[in-house]
């Protein structure tokens, strides 16, 4: 019998995923994608002949790699769900040994300059809107998608997964699906419920044969639109709008949790507001500035400004 290889196990790996676990899509996605990669760079071997000393050439080849911090901590997270797995479900102690090595390896540091993040005035969000809704063959789609990243600081996969059902516009509420498949109530303006309104009925218009599909947002053939597309879109309205600098959706995040946190909220309402299970994370994205700290003690102390 011949031995089996790390790919033979890959569909029933897949079907874990699926059914086990409670990753998102994306995530699912990526885990297979950097497996694959793996996989192909240890010649698809036994798992037997993958000892630690093989994860530790890998692991300096992650080292010496152009990849950022967040790259590199994503292929060893996807190694290690993989060995979680055979460990649990095939019972393997060669697993539980890989894994144990795995954990002693420390992940590469970043080798690339960080972009610093910043909070985001609304002329730039009003700049991006104005080159949205001049885009054709959409509908109102690329204004309501600018408009409702910047009022709720959803992730774009959260945008993309978005569900009509899910979208009360009277109400102005919307639940969407975070990481690990968690789901959260985010509350839109007016103004945003207006855009997402005139996307509706711009969908209805150009898509009547999609009336089928159940995602808020599709793309120019009418299907669901992937996080991918929400990317593309906003480096499309950053660049027709002539904005000078880095700005990209997870952009609109920061200033979302910023504007919530300057406004007096509580750090636990803002956490949960974003789907952040730990307020440590929301935290790292909350940016103040001098001026905005001085306006913050003026207001809460009644001193003169």
């Amino acid at each position: 019998m011949p031995t089996e290889k790390l790919s033979d196990r890959l569909a029933a790996y897949r079907a874990y995923l699926d059914l086990s676990t409670r990753l998102g899509p994306l995530t699912k996605r990526t885990y297979l994608r950097c497996l694959r990669l793996f996989i192909n760079q240890v010649q698809d071997c036994a798992l037997a002949d993958l000892s630690p000393a093989v994860l530790l050439d890998w692991h300096a080849s992650l080292t010496k790699s152009k990849d950022a911090y967040s790259t590199c901590n994503q292929k060893r997270a996807a190694l290690k769900k993989f060995l979680e797995y055979l460990e649990e479900f095939e019972e393997s102690d060669q697993a539980a040994k890989l894994l144990r090595s795995l954990d002693r390896l420390q992940t590469p540091g970043d080798k690339r300059p960080r972009r610093e993040p910043h909070v985001l005035e609304e002329v730039t969000r009003d700049r991006l809107m104005a080159r949205a809704g001049l885009h054709p063959f959409t509908g109102g789609r690329d204004m309501a998608i600018i408009h409702f990243l910047w009022a709720t600081g959803v992730r774009r996969a959260e945008v993309a997964s978005l569900l009509l059902d899910n979208v009360d516009l009277e109400e102005r509420v919307a639940t969407v699906v975070g990481k690990g498949d968690k789901e959260r109530i985010v509350v839109f303006d007016e103004d945003c419920s207006n855009s997402l309104d005139g996307w509706l009925r711009g969908r209805e218009a150009s898509w009547p044969e999609r009336d089928g599909v159940e995602t808020f947002f599709i793309d120019v053939n009418g299907y669901p639109l992937k996080p991918e597309n929400v990317s593309t879109i906003f480096k499309t309205c950053v660049k027709e709008a002539g904005l000078t600098g880095e700005v990209w959706p997870h952009l609109f995040r920061h200033s979302s949790i910023t504007r919530m946190a300057d406004t007096g909220a509580n750090i636990l309402e803002v956490a949960a507001f974003h789907g952040h299970s730990n307020i440590n994370t929301t935290k790292l994205y909350y940016h103040a500035d001098v001026g905005r700290l001085k306006a913050m003690y003026d207001k809460s102390t009644g001193a003169a400004p």
